[in-house]
This record gives structure tokens, sequence and C-alpha cells, in this order.
């Protein structure tokens, strides 16, 4: 549990202090998760049984897990106030265990999701979620597909490799190009 007490500490730093300054009135910690499974295979998988336990601890200290969008709009000014102990839950990249591990505890706790979704992978990858699964996903109103990057590139090594131009073009191609098929296939504007 202090786990995720740390990481609500720092997240809601990092996000409120260099985004958005000092002059919001409450800050909002996001919880990013990527992988979930029974076995901690890596350092980007939780224990879907110790995820449950954060979404119940979270309930039992009374936060309230609000939108990625709704927290961006309260920060920019466009909304006055959200509920106390506000906090925001992304999952990146679209791996499979989101549909199968996740999803059915964000069901059960009626909370929303913003899923950042690198599209090469998706119906391609072995370890990734369908088309038809992240459109089913949108369907239940808990959860938002957003863009993470056209696949999932070590910008630090590609700006090494590449010259500033080529930079530059392999940056927007990641962005742009995640963005234009993720409208398609989503059918919404995504950010």
């Amino acid at each position: 549990m202090l786990r995720i007490i740390i990481r609500l500490i720092v997240t809601s730093f990092l996000f409120h202090s260099v985004l958005w300054g000092d002059d919001v009135k409450q800050k909002i910690p996001i919880l990013s998760y990527h992988r979930f499974s029974d076995n901690l295979n890596d350092s980007m998988t939780i224990k879907t049984s110790e995820f449950a336990k954060q979404l119940a601890w979270l309930r039992a200290n009374n936060y309230s897990v609000i939108s990625l969008d709704s927290a961006v709009r309260y920060l920019a000014g466009e909304i006055k106030t959200i509920p106390d102990k506000s906090v925001v839950i992304t999952a990146d990249d679209g791996h499979k265990s989101i549909y199968y591990e996740m999803a059915p505890l964000i069901k059960q706790y009626s909370i929303p999701v913003t899923l950042f979704i690198y599209p090469s992978a998706i119906s391609n990858a072995n370890y990734s979620m369908t088309w038809e699964q992240l459109r089913k996903l949108e369907e239940t109103k808990f959860f938002r597909v957003e863009s993470h990057t056209y696949w999932h590139p070590n910008f630090k090594h590609e700006k090494k490799r590449l010259s500033p131009d080529d930079y530059i073009k392999f940056v927007d191609k990641q962005i742009a190009g995640s963005k234009h098929v993720l409208k398609e296939k989503m059918g919404h504007e995504v950010k």
C-alpha cells in the first residue's frame, strides 16, 4: 500500500507543478498501469489482486476516480470544481490483460479509465487487444481510447540516431500517425 501512496504523491506533484503551476486549488494524482496478471512477469505488471486491493483502498478512503478529460478541464479552468480527493486512472499500450483482468474490476467499481494506445500492436501482436475489444471497452462508457504513439519507440535512441530534420519527421509520424489510425478505427477524435 505504501507504493500506491508514494505513486499518488509523486504523480500528483509532477502533473500539477510541471503542467499547470501553483495556481490550481486541488492536485490530482494519476495512477498509470500497463499490464495485469496473477504473476509479476516484469516491472510493468501488477498483480490483478493487488490492483483490486488498490481500488478498494481508494473507495474506502473516499477517493473519487474522475476521467482524465475532467482533470484536464479542471486544471485548465474550464470547470470550477471536482470531487475532493479526486484521482485519475490510465493504462498504457493496449495489453490484452486490460481487457481480461482490468476491465471487470473497472466495471465493478464503475470508474473511468483512459487508455493510451499505440495502434501498430492492436490486432497484430499476440500480447495486445484487438480493435473489437477496444470498441467493446469504450461501449461500457468506463474506458476512453486516446493516443500513445504509433508504435513504442525509444525517442532518446532515435534522437541520437537520426538527423534533426529526420527526428522531427519521426516524432510527427509517431504522433500524427497514431491519432489518424485511432480516429479511423475508434470513430472519434483522439487526443
